[in-house]
Order: structure tokens, then sequence, then C-alpha cells
């Protein structure tokens, strides 16, 4: 028997919507299959916009199209920066040092919820660069993080305006954990994590696949961060290019080049109910009754028993699991899911495996429409499985 995960889902798509996040499962209620680079649709975000502004897709062909190698990381407690804007005087930007949840102290600057930062820099030369901030999710009002992007005054694309920052959360405790025979299952309250992440800035929305490029001249450059929600702590921005994603079949060869090995005769299965982290306090577990297939399933009781449903439709939100295997190897992966929601239509995720896309296909995996749950092995639209390389212990999926 070949080596599966199995994690049980419910999935209830929105057509046209997708996103991307620094890090583990990514989320949306999407269809974006359609074509490689899809047409720009305006969001009521957008009609802020001046007439002058482009959207993205137009912007990233205005340039010269060159990339430079060289990066740029700014340490923003070592650098100089102006403050404008803000509306409450006892709420200052400050430098100081910030202890996350899981011990990490970084020293960040602290900006407020309104008013605007920018930083000056040089650079070497010219050309699009991804752009990287490393945060910390300071305590707010618990919504997403939001800020606009100028570069040297100016927002470069519509889509600059608004670019959102998650926030991450974990249930109080595992369902499981707290189940009692013969009475209703307890429901885990939902606890921000304050952490210190990474994220390179992109469209959540899912219009475009890959992170944004920013266009900046050779010699001196400013970037403004724009208020819009939430304070937030920073420690750097970073500019740079962002790792060029191999296919499925360059990674194939490279799999035979290491000798990797697929692993028979185990599987590991995960209740999807019981995740690991979330971009969102909406994405709680949730009883179904719909079917005896999906587990645990008892007649007359409350068992939370799946995740996601209506609540994971929302552009930008991911979900995480982590899973323990036996041994270094290759592995097949295998979702239970129910995606009835727009009848020919596929609702798609992106896949992230301990923090990175394994391969380009993986920015589309697709769940097509049932009534019925259904056992989704991932793989292409020929029904060829993908395999997937997984260290011994425990892997963030």
């Amino acid at each position: 028997m070949k080596k599966y995960l199995l994690v049980a889902l419910m999935f209830i798509s929105v057509l046209g919507i997708g996103i991307f996040s620094s890090h583990a499962v990514n989320v949306s209620g999407d269809s974006k299959g359609i074509t490689e680079n899809p047409p720009y649709t305006p969001d009521p975000v957008y009609y802020m916009a001046e007439d002058e502004e482009v959207n993205y897709e137009v912007y990233k062909e205005l340039f010269d199209q060159t990339f430079p190698t060289t990066s740029l990381f700014i340490d923003l407690p070592s650098v100089n920066y102006t403050y404008s804007g803000g509306l409450f005087e006892e709420d200052q930007p400050y430098i100081d040092e910030f202890v996350d949840d899981q011990g990490v102290v970084k020293t960040g600057l602290y900006i407020p919820e309104t008013g605007d930062v920018t930083v000056d820099f040089d650079l070497e030369n010219s050309g699009y660069y991804n752009v990287k901030i490393y945060y910390y999710t300071v305590e707010g009002r618990s919504a997403a993080i939001q800020r606009g992007i100028k570069i040297n005054g100016k927002y470069p694309f519509i889509e600059a305006r608004n670019i959102s920052l998650s926030r991450v959360w974990m249930d109080s405790f595992n369902v499981s954990e707290e189940r009692e025979s013969g009475r209703n299952d307890k429901k885990p309250q939902q606890i921000e994590v304050r952490l210190w992440t990474e994220e390179t800035l992109r469209d959540t929305r899912g219009y475009y696949h890959d992170p944004y490029h920013f266009y900046f001249d050779k010699g001196k450059n400013s970037l403004t961060l724009v208020s819009q929600r939430e304070p937030i702590v920073i420690a750097a921005i970073e500019l740079y290019q962002s790792e060029t994603i191999p296919t499925y079949e360059e990674v194939l060869l490279e799999y035979q080049k290491q000798n990797l090995q697929k692993v028979n005769n185990v599987m590991v299965k995960v209740q999807a109910e019981e995740s690991y982290q979330k971009s969102s306090p909406t994405l709680s577990p949730i009883a179904n009754f719909s079917s005896y297939k999906i587990e645990p399933y008892e007649k007359f009781m409350v068992r939370y028993n799946t995740i996601g449903g209506e609540n994971w439709r929302v552009a930008g939100d991911w979900i995480s699991w982590q899973v323990e295997v036996p041994e270094d190897g290759l592995y097949l992966i295998t979702f239970k899911a129910l995606q009835n929601f727009n009848r020919g239509i596929a609702s798609s995720r992106t896949l992230y495996i301990n923090g990175r896309i394994p391969f380009e296909e993986a920015k589309r995996i697709n769940f097509s429409y049932s009534n019925d749950w259904q056992n989704v092995t991932l793989g292409n639209d020929e029904g060829e499985p993908y395999y997937f390389y997984l260290t011994k212990g425990v892997n963030e999926i």
C-alpha cells in the first residue's frame, strides 16, 4: 500500500476568488484555473484609485523587464524614518524589543493604526523587486493588518492601495481531547498567537498567482506604508527576488537525482478540524451532519468533525496542519473534501509544505464539484498523483 496522508475537510467555494500567503496551506473559494493571468476585475477598494493609475497587469509591463539579483535589507530600527498623519498624540511610533508567544525576541518599529511611515534608501540597480515585510502581530482589534504601499510618494498600481498582512490564530484545545461519550462536543475558543513572521507582498484577492514586483530606480528611493487598519511592529523590509518555483516535472528529476524513494505500507491520518494555525478566528471547527462518511459521526450528537465551509470563502485566508511522519520520503496527500457550492466549477487551493510551494502546479490544487464527500488525492488533471517530499518528524501543511 502506498503511503498516504489523509485530511478531512469541507470546502464550499465561491467563483472568482483566490489567495496567496507567506506560510502554511493557503485557502480560497476559487476557480481561477480559467487563465494563468486572469483579467483584472475591480472590487470596491479599487474604485478609490485615481484615473491615471493602472492595475498591476499593466504596471508590470511598464518598465524594462530587469530583475536585479542584488537585494537590500532595510533594518527599520537602524534607519531614519518620517511619520505623518497620525490622529492620536499619545499613540506614536517607537522602537523597542518585542517578545512573541514562541519566545522569539526582535527589535522593531511600532507603527500605530493611523499615520504613515516613510523610509528612504539607496539602490545599486534599477529594476523590479519583490518586497518582504518582517513583522510582529502586536495587539490590535484582531482584524487583518492592512497598509497601502507608495513608491517615491505615489501608488505604483491600483492594488497597492490595499495590501493585507495576516494574523495567526489557534484553537484553545483540540476537539478530541475534550470529547466525552454521550455529550455534545465543546467548541474551542479561537486564540490569537502573536508571532514574529515574514510575508512577501502579494495579491490576496487571487487575481495574480505570483508576489508583486515593484519597480525602483537606481539611487535614492522611498517607500511609504500608508495607514489602513491595525497597528503593526516591523523589524525590516527587504527588496529581493523571490525564488523561481520549479515545475513538477523538474521536481521529479530532482527526486531521481537525490535517489528519494516512495515509502509504502504506512498511512498517517490527521483530522482537519484539529488544525495547527489559521489566519482568521472564523476558521473554527464545524459540526457537519451530512454524512456517515465523515468521522466522528454520531446521530443526535454534536460532533465537530470538519473545518472550512462558508467561512473558508474569504480571499487571503489559510489553514495549516502539523503532520508527523515516521521517515523521510515521498508521500501522497489525500483530502476528504466536500465541494458542493457551484455545479461544474472547481474550487482551488494553493498548497505549501513547510512554508514553501513545492512546485508550480501546487499553486492551484483543484477540488471538483460533487454533492458527496470525495477522497481527493492531489494530482494533475489527468489523474496522475503528485508525490511530496516530507522529512521524518513534524511537517507543516
